[in-house]
């Protein structure tokens, strides 16, 4: 067993070293061809022959061929400016100002239905903007109404007050402490009232700069869709 295992390691090692041995006689028989039949003076004339052809080419032809690309570059130029007058004549205008009329139709209903919109948010801004005033008249009569009874019910009798006096929670003709909590409740439903009223106005407000910009938008495409058509044909 052990001097199978010894033949098997001596056999990858024997493969190893010859596979080396072959790249290092390669390199050795290449390095000795290219002492024994050295081709560089030949290349080395090539190169100098080339150098000369292209020295006469250059003398001989040199300006003729700047020339000629100078007319060539020129000639390309002028070309692609006859293409692209060409391109104008060849366009279907009919075509794409009735694609543009159909363009404009549908930004014009567009628009309409903006506008109605903004209308609408006009008319719900007005009567949110009655409500908040609404609202405000109610807050300063309910804060009077307070303040009133707070007035009253430390005033002398002689003004017709109750001079401090422990007042009943409710009273049908007198002063009572439920009147006081009744003012204060609307007093301070009011004042919700006039938060949530100028939520309204500043939600409608930008509901409103919306559709501003968005008719602002339409505007510019019904203008800079007939504008195009007509900087693309006068240029």
């Amino acid at each position: 067993m052990f001097n199978k295992l010894k033949s098997y390691i001596n056999d990858i090692q024997i493969s190893l070293d010859f596979h080396q041995y072959e790249n290092q006689c390669r390199t050795d028989h290449l390095d000795q061809v290219n002492k024994l039949f050295s081709t560089k003076q030949i290349e080395d004339k090539k190169q100098e022959i080339l150098n000369e052809i292209e020295r006469l080419v250059n003398l001989n032809f040199g300006n003729t061929i700047m020339q000629k690309e100078m007319v060539k570059g020129v000639l390309i130029s002028e070309a692609n400016e006859i293409k692209v007058k060409l391109s104008y004549f060849s366009r279907n205008y009919k075509q794409e100002l009735d694609q543009l009329y159909i363009n404009k139709k549908e930004l014009i209903s567009e628009k309409s239905a903006l506008y109605e919109k903004k209308n609408k948010l006009q008319a719900q801004l007005s009567e949110a903007f009655e409500n908040k005033e609404k609202a405000y008249h109610d807050v300063n009569y309910y804060k009077d109404e307070v303040e009133s009874w707070y007035d009253k019910s430390q005033r002398t009798t002689w003004l017709f007050g109750n001079a401090g006096n422990k007042l009943p929670q409710y009273s049908l003709f007198g002063q009572s402490i439920g009147d006081l909590e009744s003012s204060k409740y609307y007093r301070d439903s009011a004042y919700n009232d006039v938060t949530e009223a100028k939520k309204l106005i500043q939600k409608l407000k930008n509901d409103q700069q919306n559709l501003n910009n968005k008719i602002k938008q339409i505007k510019n495409k019904a203008l800079y869709g007939f504008q195009g058509l007509f900087d693309e044909s006068v240029k």
